[in-house]
């Protein structure tokens, strides 16, 4: 079992996983404590979009495609993984900026129904508050998913098609299940974008390289030191 999961999971992938989603706790959770009073940034358009449950299920199987995506940059070598991963967290950074001083709210609708997809819906709401929602995460990392496929040496064809698809009916779920405005969609590509384009000209890819590296070591070193204990 180990075996097969090195075979599709490399070992260097680690570090970088773990700190991409340290980097998602920060800017989800400690963003959310702004003390500074959240705005609406909701434009005419946004009143005109129907509230349509169903894309729920797009909305949770984002994460999914995160996951799949971020392993088979991964996947891709070290080179690739850095490259991407160093962007991805720069954007979130900057997400987390806009969170701290400038956090935004959104009106969601009550949930009446019984079906499956108000059922979900209602279980979304109640675990994500509707507060800094500028720029939306959900768009920055399902962009990410689908731009990494540029930076990859060994990508399919189909396989970049279906990623960016997905993301563009994760673009519609954020906004048909009322969780952000059509603003945060167009601001969480724009981070992504910045921070890919900035990464590698701030040498951010080779720091976050030399990071993992360091990490690594750190955890060889202790491992043989326990097994000489032993």
């Amino acid at each position: 079992m180990v075996a097969r999961i090195k075979k599709w999971i490399p070992d260097f992938v680690v570090v970088p996983f773990i700190l991409t989603w340290v980097a998602d706790f920060l800017v989800f959770y400690i963003g959310k404590l702004s003390p500074v009073p959240p705005v609406e940034i909701d434009i005419a358009l946004d009143q005109k979009i129907p509230f349509i449950p169903a894309f729920i299920v797009v909305y949770v199987l984002a994460f999914v495609q995160w996951a799949a995506g971020y392993i088979i940059i991964m996947r891709d070598g070290r080179d690739t993984t850095c490259r991407v991963f160093s962007g991805e967290i720069l954007a979130k950074l900057i997400t987390f900026v806009f969170f701290i001083f400038m956090p935004t709210v959104i009106e969601r609708p009550e949930v009446t129904g019984h079906g499956v997809f108000d059922w979900m819906t209602r279980f979304v709401y109640a675990v994500d508050t509707p507060k800094c929602l500028f720029p939306s995460i959900h768009c920055l990392a399902s962009w990410i998913c689908w731009r990494g496929t540029f930076y990859m040496k060994r990508v399919s064809k189909p396989y970049r098609i279906c990623m960016f698809l997905f993301t563009l009916l994760v673009f519609a779920s954020v906004v048909l299940v009322k969780q952000h405005y059509i603003v945060d969609v167009a601001a969480g590509v724009a981070v992504a974008e910045i921070g890919l384009f900035l990464a590698p000209r701030l040498k951010l890819d080779q720091l976050f390289e030399n990071c993992c590296t360091a990490i690594e070591r750190c955890w060889k070193a202790r491992s043989a030191k326990k097994q000489k204990t032993v």
